[in-house]
């Protein structure tokens, strides 16, 4: 009668069989596994960096118009828009006349704001300058503002913008990778990191076109790199 089993060869050369296998398949998983958190990683570099982009452009484009400026090309500041409307001169009474055109726009100015028309640079708002008037308090009669000055320069669509001087905004790529913004003196806020390089670099306003911001932004992790070159047009003219 013949006995049936492994002899000792067949056993020896089924494990080995069956440990290739096996090691076959945990390097298609780990090369599966590393393959996804690599792709994981890359998108969440590339939706930061999107991010940070977006948040910029939107701000950049509702500066008031003529106030940026390149502290260095590493910085770009501005004074964001808080309200705008448009405005009549009274020369007469040496005086001057505007609406806000904001929906939420108040009865009574009084966080320390200032109205300026027609700037073409930006020391035009530094509170200092003839260009930008103190308009806090006031409080308007019918939605309509009444200042007491006059001005130096006429817009020819007779608009006006309102900003607060200690609101300067500040976008900085800082030596450790960070872009940073920071809004008068408050504490700077991380917005993306994993930044090699970068520049801003502000154009003036031409006769076709409002002022225009170059980005550009070098991300970089785990040896891959991403470059960004965008250019944010200020949708605002004086």
């Amino acid at each position: 009668m013949k006995k049936l089993g492994f002899t000792l060869i067949e056993m020896i050369v089924t494990i080995l069989v069956v440990s290739i296998m096996f090691l076959a398949i945990a390097g298609f998983l780990e090369l599966g596994t590393k393959g996804y958190a690599d792709s994981a990683k890359r998108q969440a570099l590339q939706n930061q960096a999107r991010f940070a982009i977006e948040k910029m452009s939107r701000e950049i484009r509702h500066g008031v118009p003529n106030s940026f400026k390149n502290e260095t090309n590493q910085c770009l500041v501005f004074y964001p828009i808080k309200y705008s409307g448009f405005y009549v001169e009274r020369p007469l009474s040496s005086a001057i006349q505007f609406v806000i055109g904001n929906d939420n726009a108040p009865t009574t100015l009084n966080g320390g704001e200032y109205l300026v028309v027609n700037p073409s640079q930006f020391s035009d708002l530094d509170t200092t300058s003839s260009g930008s008037i103190n308009v806090s308090p006031l409080t308007s009669t019918a939605n309509v503002y009444t200042v007491s000055s006059s001005l130096p320069s006429q817009s020819v669509g007779r608009r006006h913008y309102i900003y607060e001087p200690d609101k300067l905004v500040r976008y900085c790529i800082d030596t450790d990778g960070f872009i940073q913004k920071q809004i008068g003196v408050s504490a700077a806020v991380k917005i993306a990191e994993n930044v090699v390089s970068g520049a801003f670099r502000y154009e003036d306003a031409s006769l076709v076109r409002g002022g225009l911001v170059h980005i550009e932004l070098s991300f970089e992790q785990n040896d891959e790199r991403s470059e960004y070159k965008h250019d944010v047009q200020v949708l605002n003219v004086p």
